[in-house]
């Protein structure tokens, strides 16, 4: 009942395309638009308990949370941490005092107070999951995370350029440069290879930059023919129908190592499994459906591996 009170309940907005669309003004397939609708509007879970006088604190405020005397702090690696792992668990504090606001429980509780989480259930200890509810949300966060980069002076890049660069890979198939530029660029602002560690840190981060640019809907861990790929480019359709190309793509890191016959049978393992995923993927009917691909519309998929040794990438190809 508490969860009708806000938005729109899924009858209301059935009833309101049907209505639009008897009058001749919507025009578009009712499935298809509630699917797109779902995954970016949907999915908040409301309780009564849930005000909070905290509420009035905007979006910019909350920024300076994670960020302390031009570092970033733990509440950073927490909010990194939620994005790689899909969710958190934690207790919900329906009231805290201003000067408590950084604290790591009161931290995730003021992200569920701003919508940026959502209750999703309970995990075995009976603590609240909260996970990031839907697309909007999802990118909001992903904006976040670049915006703390640049405030503490760790990451910047040029997105006249990097629109450039996506427009070559939506038009002409080139997934490469985006890579090597960011790759070029994490090489020169040394600050930020203090957070480059780990597979989902770095998967994490380029799509946290990949979302600058609205050509695609890049999704991370998607699931496709019991698998999980790490990363799919999507193709916005709804804004740019005319793309051309589309990516799976496989992105393996390697921690740093001096051995370099170790590393190099380290990347030929790394290899070697994406190569094995990416051919599983391929097949996949409902991302040929997704993606607009053969029997379903003209795209080109494409499928590419990247390998990263720490901060440093250090193999890329294109699996013909």
């Amino acid at each position: 009942m508490f969860n009708e009170i806000l938005g729109f309940t899924k009858e209301d907005v059935n009833n309101i395309i049907d209505y639009y669309t008897k009058v001749g003004v919507f025009r578009q397939d009712k499935e298809k638009t509630l699917k797109i609708m779902n995954r970016w509007f949907n999915n908040y879970r409301f309780s009564q308990r849930a005000k909070s006088t905290n509420m009035q604190m905007d979006y910019g405020k909350l920024r300076h949370l994670i960020t302390v005397d031009g570092q970033l702090n733990g509440n950073f690696t927490k909010f990194s941490e939620i994005l790689e792992k899909g969710g958190i668990s934690s207790d919900i504090k329906t009231s805290f005092p201003y000067e408590k606001l950084a604290d790591r429980e009161n931290f995730i509780s003021l992200l569920y107070f701003f919508g940026l989480l959502t209750f999703t259930g309970k995990n075995k200890k009976g603590l609240p999951f909260l996970t990031i509810p839907n697309e909007t949300m999802k990118k909001q966060t992903y904006e976040y995370i670049r915006s703390s980069f640049e405030d503490v002076g760790a990451f910047r890049v040029n997105v006249f350029e990097l629109k450039n660069l996506f427009q070559d890979m939506a038009y002409n198939g080139e997934f490469k440069p985006v890579f090597n530029f960011i790759a070029k660029e994490i090489k020169k602002q040394t600050k930020i290879r203090d957070y480059i560690h780990g597979e989902k840190v770095v998967q994490s981060f380029f799509i946290a930059y990949f979302n600058v640019i609205d050509f695609y809907i890049s999704l991370s861990e998607e699931e496709l023919n019991k698998g999980y790929a790490d990363i799919v480019m999507k193709p916005f359709f709804e804004k740019y129908n005319d793309i051309k190309y589309a990516y799976l793509l496989e992105l393996k890191y390697i921690p740093r190592m001096d051995d370099e016959k170790k590393l190099q049978n380290a990347i030929d393992k790394k290899v070697k499994k994406s190569k094995e995923q990416l051919d599983k993927y391929k097949n996949d009917e409902f991302s040929k459906k997704m993606m607009n691909l053969k029997p379903y519309g003209e795209v080109v998929l494409k499928k590419g591996i990247v390998v990263f040794h720490g901060w440093e990438l250090i193999y890329i190809e294109e699996m013909i």
